[in-house]
């Protein structure tokens, strides 16, 4: 599906996808990765996505009464291409929506946080990169610097930019820093294997593939548990600290003379994250229950896409190549959908912020950053 697709025609929102393009091409310059350290991984490539996209919101909402619509189809567009790429990544459809859900949660945390350190000093904004772009990577204070003074020089370009400019679909940023002479052989390789930036698969680290033709006819039961070497690789793919345990119970009954096969498990794991506001460890346990159904047809039928997200909908049934179910990746999706995407210690705080979805109409009615936003969670819940 191209972006284009996910707008009917229109001056307002093809200036949207405009601008998106240009949000997504600046966050994909190399130096970024090579240079500044941002970790070349599909989370790394997200955040650059949501930085750039906040320095540009941050200018749109300061002529609200000419650019709220605008803002609000750049929301939608990007937040419908999130969707396109997890799908394309290989996510179900079941996962997909609670997904979506958390990205925009960790997209809020990460507006006010940026906002908090433009409007404070070196410091301030440097720990909120720390935090918020570089995560568990250990950045050296030149790269930290860099990209600080990056925020700080394209933040103050774009509050001198015509808005007209904007309203027509035009947004030029800066230089991106640059490249460094010669990439490291390693990092040419990865790069390469990763190929199209924010269209890579995850591989599958917990991996358990059940052959249904092997399933009995009223239907077959496993458990199945992650080793420390799974673990540690699922924990780097969430940005979990640790990853202590990860066990699942399952049973797959085949339907319709094998034709479709329903996975229902449940599954329970013992995480450690990191709190964003005070850096200490946090332990969690996290248990659920879900259920899926596969196609195992050579040629499953094709779902019709008009670009429309309902999270309320039935899940169509997902293909299973070969009659290959890979329920050790069902069990770690699911579990991806439960993780905090950003975890903060009850008892702590920032000023005037919450990560609440139900805060959505504090937010509106106080004039907070971005309150258009709040509109988009709660088209999300």
């Amino acid at each position: 599906m191209k972006l284009k697709e996910f707008f009917s025609p229109g001056p307002r929102d093809d200036a949207a996808r405009r601008l998106y393009v240009s949000v997504v091409k600046q966050a994909r310059q190399p130096g970024f990765y090579l240079s500044c350290g941002v970790p070349d991984t599909t989370d790394g490539r997200f955040d650059m996505i949501l930085l750039h996209a906040f320095l540009l919101l941050r200018r749109i909402k300061r002529d609200h009464d000419r650019t709220a619509d605008l803002g609000q189809a750049f929301f939608d567009l990007m937040f419908a291409d999130m969707d396109q790429n997890l799908r394309e990544m290989g996510l179900g459809d079941l996962a997909v929506g609670k997904r979506v859900k958390g990205m925009a949660a960790a997209f809020y945390g990460r507006i006010q946080a940026y906002e908090d350190g433009l409007a404070g000093d070196e410091t301030t904004l440097v720990d909120s990169l720390r935090r918020n772009l570089y995560r568990k990577t250990e950045p050296d204070d030149s790269q930290l610097s860099t990209v600080s003074d990056y925020m700080r020089r394209e933040a103050a370009r774009l509050d001198h930019m015509d808005t007209g400019r904007l309203l027509a679909g035009e947004l030029d940023f800066g230089a991106a820093p640059a490249e460094p002479e010669k990439a490291p052989a390693d990092t040419k390789k990865r790069r390469a294997r990763e190929g199209k930036p924010g269209m890579t698969p995850p591989v599958p680290e917990f991996s358990r593939i059940v052959l249904t033709e092997t399933l009995d006819e009223g239907g077959s039961s496993l458990d199945i548990e992650a080793d420390e070497s799974e673990r540690s690789l699922l924990a780097e793919r969430f940005g979990l600290a640790g990853l202590d345990s990860l066990t699942g119970a399952l049973r797959l009954t085949p339907k319709e003379g094998r034709a479709l096969v329903r996975l229902e498990g449940v599954f329970r794991a013992e995480i450690v994250q990191t709190c964003v506001v005070s850096h200490e460890p946090m332990e969690a346990t996290l248990e659920g229950s879900f259920e899926r159904l596969y196609d195992t047809s050579p040629e499953p039928a094709d779902r019709e896409d008009d670009g429309n997200f309902d999270i309320d909908a039935e899940d169509p049934p997902e293909a299973a190549p070969e009659g290959k179910i890979d329920v050790g990746e069902a069990v770690a999706e699911q579990l991806a959908l439960e993780i905090d995407p950003f975890p903060r210690n009850p008892e702590l705080s920032f000023a005037d912020y919450s990560t609440d979805p139900d805060d959505g109409e504090n937010i509106e009615s106080r004039g907070g950053p971005f309150a258009a936003l709040a509109k988009l969670r709660k088209k999300l819940k």
